[in-house]
């Protein structure tokens, strides 16, 4: 379940960084719907979407197999300290390969080549299989569609898809090419990198990248009445999306690799120290540490050991050595003939005394 879930969240912020996917209907609609989105709202129900599904699929399969999804607290990994720390530092090693090699693969490499030119007025205006194209086509500015982005402060920038079309092109009839330009709150204009021909229309230069309008433009296009053709093509000179892959991609890597290592670090560090103590017992009032409580103890009477409460236990035969003998008692008799009080003088005496 774990590895569904983090699946899912890598699939989420990919979406996030190209404008597609699950990401990108959830923001198309909440603009449909309100006319404005956040960005942080729209991907935390994203991941709120796939993972419940995943929680409950995974527990009716348990359910069903019998089997433990989250072991009991307590329980330790199976194998020995060293095994855990090696399968650990190896799983983390590998993570960290899998995303160096993805970023090899998605980083753009630089190339001099020069573009490769193709015009859509021919017949057969197939796209080249050239890193850099040059495109010459009739530009629809007033058809033209995209969406406005707002960060945190006051600074807005707009992201807008130009379709590029054949002379010969109308409307309601499929649209297989796109400008991308961004545009800054300050005027500034990025991303379409027009060639100047003389005598001829201009060129448009920039890779060619398949499917890969965000579902906000898409939508704004089709609610607009616009066909896209299947496949169609952005022309972009923007590589703010690569290197938002780039660093999506390092980041999970080196997220997931140092916390497979440290989490089997832990487990490898329980495992040395044993199973946890289990609290000893408590004491019944009026009982030893160790020995069983008397049988008048449970009912409320003093135990048969002579040991009252608030009082530490003696070893055996420490009583017998300590105990004193006690005096016989002393008989009433006795006890009149030591008393110091002096007996009453008779009144016939005190008369003679007087005398």
């Amino acid at each position: 379940m774990g590895a569904a879930m983090a699946a899912w969240a890598a699939y989420v912020l990919h979406s996030e960084v190209s404008g597609q996917g699950v990401v990108g209907w959830v923001t198309d609609l909440a603009v449909q719907q309100f006319g404005t989105a956040s960005s942080d709202l729209c991907l935390l129900a994203a991941l709120v979407i796939g993972v419940i599904p995943i929680g409950l699929v995974f527990r009716g399969l348990a359910r069903a197999f019998g089997v433990t999804l989250v072991p009991p607290r307590g329980t330790l990994p199976a194998g020995t300290p060293g095994q855990i720390r090696r399968r650990a530092v190896l799983g983390g090693i590998a993570i960290l390969l899998a995303a160096a090699g993805l970023i090899t693969i998605v980083l753009p490499r630089p190339d001099g080549s020069p573009a490769v030119p193709f015009d859509l007025d021919a017949a057969d205006a197939a796209p080249p299989d050239a890193p850099r194209v040059a495109v010459i086509g009739t530009p629809q500015p007033d058809l033209a569609a995209g969406y406005r982005e707002t960060s945190s402060g006051s600074s807005s920038t707009i992201y807008r898809y130009i379709p590029l079309t054949a002379k010969t092109w109308t409307r309601g009839a499929p649209v297989r090419f796109f400008l991308a330009e961004i545009e800054h709150d300050d005027g500034r204009r990025d991303g379409i990198a027009m060639i100047p021909a003389p005598g001829r229309r201009p060129h448009y230069e920039g890779h060619l990248r398949r499917n890969a309008m965000p579902t906000l433009a898409r939508g704004a296009f089709e609610r607009n009445g616009m066909r896209l053709a299947e496949p169609y093509w952005v022309i972009s000179n923007d590589s703010m999306e690569a290197i938002g892959l780039v660093m999506l991609i390092g980041g999970l890597g080196l997220a997931l690799g140092l916390g497979v290592i440290i989490a089997g670090m832990q487990a490898a560090r329980r495992v040395a120290m044993g199973p946890p103590r289990r609290p000893p017992a408590p004491i019944p009032p009026g009982s030893s540490r160790g020995q069983p409580p008397s049988p008048g103890a449970s009912r409320g009477q003093p135990p048969a050991s002579g040991v009252s409460r608030g009082q530490h236990p003696q070893p055996p035969g420490t009583a017998a050595r300590n105990q004193r003998p006690t005096p016989p008692p002393i008989p009433l008799a006795a006890t009149r003939r030591r008393s110091t009080t002096p007996p009453p003088i008779p009144p016939a005496a005190l008369r003679r005394r007087s005398a």
